[in-house]
């Protein structure tokens, strides 16, 4: 040991594969030497091996016996330092000396043989620890089909390992981890919420504190949910649904106002106005659906305050609901100015429904005319009503046609000597005229009173026969 020299500064730490290599490397120049029986260069050979694995097993008992050696070249057979024999040696110290040198024949063989069941038994020992090393080390950096290579080939080594076993089966259920993590990402990147919720909750049915595997599955879950609900809401909206198409985009405007938010805007735009031109043409029209109309149509407006088509159809709606208030109350005057005012925008409005009110409030007020004998004021509303584009007008013609027949059959005279004051014909009463629009027929004229003939008794004018 005192003729080793002094102690080498210690080298950096290596890699484990790295270290391993050298040591094996070292460990075969030490044991070359060694069977050359180069004692200092094997002793050299393991001293730097015992840096790099200092619990190498069967290590220090191979420096001992090297040391061992080399104390023994140094002495002689008594003890001295040892010295070449002279040429003239006397010839029976030879027997001497050679019979010496058989027992340390003998237990060099014994430790050489010795040695060499050690060494194979800590090499693989060795083997087997850099493997499991190897597989913890590869496991850490997140390399989970390197550390699964270093687990099964120590399996290999050693079956039945538990320590290798229990690597395996982890890096195993880490790598799938790894994986379904991976994939639910790709899956959130191209919207495909299905798929990253699927892989997602494996993650957790594994794993239930997977790195961020529980606040991800929270935030897809909730995107599933609103593209679902757009989605829905766009197919009720061509279907024309509009009020399951608005429920829909409302619920995703509550779940999340930035979603898709100039979209859902639009989509919901459309669907209020659509909804309140579909309650505006209900087969039944009254109060409650024109309010419900006029609801929709505000709502509209929320969203864009200046569309002119909203504000229109807002207003006409107004006029149709007030409308509709006063003929409940037999306001026929005050309805009819308001149907008036829409008729001259929309003819067929409220689906030809307001046609038809129009139609049975002129006849209503005709029959009050002719009741009140003002066949002329009459006669004009029907022509108001036959001008109108509705299916029946059986009754409006039937009431015109009686009102001309009155007007134009005389009622017969007897002969009378006295002289007869003419009977003037109905003087015609002003009544409102309709608002003119492009097919209405201009306000009822008054006829003029036909002046008696020129004759020495004047005989008296016919007048209308009343209706009956």
């Amino acid at each position: 040991m005192n003729d080793i020299g002094p102690e080498e500064e210690r080298r950096p730490s290596l890699p484990d594969e790295e270290a391993f290599n050298e040591a094996e490397a070292l460990y075969h120049e030490g044991m070359a030497n060694y069977q050359r029986r180069q004692w200092r260069a094997a002793l050299d050979a393991f001293t730097r091996l015992q840096e790099i694995q200092p619990d190498r097993p069967g290590l220090n008992t191979l420096l001992d016996e090297v040391q061992w050696f080399l104390r023994l070249e140094e002495m002689g057979p008594e003890g001295k330092a040892k010295v070449a024999p002279p040429e003239e040696s006397e010839e029976h110290e030879k027997p001497r000396r050679r019979l010496w040198w058989i027992p340390i024949l003998l237990l060099v063989v014994g430790g050489v043989a010795v040695f060499l069941f050690l060494c194979q038994s800590s090499r693989s020992d060795a083997q087997k620890r850099y493997l499991y090393n190897r597989g913890q080390a590869r496991l850490a950096a997140g390399d989970y089909e390197g550390a699964r290579e270093a687990f099964q080939k120590l399996l290999t080594l050693d079956p039945g390992n538990q320590s290798a076993e229990a690597g395996l089966e982890q890096a195993t259920k880490l790598q799938s981890l790894a994986l379904w993590y991976a994939q639910a990402h790709k899956a959130i990147k191209d919207e495909d919420w299905d798929t990253a919720v699927e892989n997602l909750q494996k993650i957790l049915d594994e794993d239930p504190n997977y790195e961020d595997a529980s606040q991800l599955l929270e935030m897809v879950k909730r995107q599933q949910r609103l593209a679902g609900l757009y989605n829905d809401g766009t197919r009720f909206r061509d279907k024309g649904n509009w009020e399951k198409c608005i429920q829909d985009f409302s619920k995703v405007s509550d779940i999340d106002p930035g979603y898709r938010k100039e979209a859902v805007q639009e989509h919901l735009f459309f669907c209020y106005l659509k909804a309140g031109e579909a309650l505006i043409e209900d087969n039944q029209p009254s109060v409650v659906t024109a309010n419900q109309a006029i609801q929709r149509f505000n709502s509209a407006l929320l969203i864009h305050p200046k569309n002119q088509e909203a504000l229109q159809e807002r207003n006409m709606a107004q006029l149709y609901m007030e409308g509709l208030k006063f003929l409940d109350q037999k306001g026929n005057a005050e309805a009819l100015t308001r149907f008036q005012i829409i008729y001259s925008y929309r003819q067929d409005y409220a689906n030809g429904q307001l046609s038809q009110l129009l139609y049975q409030i002129y006849l209503d007020v005709a029959k009050k005319r002719v009741n009140g004998g003002d066949y002329l004021a009459a006669l004009g509303y029907l022509k108001a009503a036959l001008a109108l584009d509705v299916k029946d007008k059986t009754k409006a013609k039937s009431l015109f046609d009686a009102v001309v027949r009155a007007l134009a059959t005389p009622i017969p005279t007897s002969t009378v000597t006295a002289t007869i004051t003419p009977t003037p014909l109905p003087t015609a009463t002003t009544t409102p005229s309709p608002t003119p629009t492009p097919t209405s027929t201009p306000s009822p004229v008054p006829m003029p009173t036909p002046k008696p003939k020129p004759t020495a008794t004047p005989s008296p004018q016919p007048t209308p026969t009343p209706l009956r």
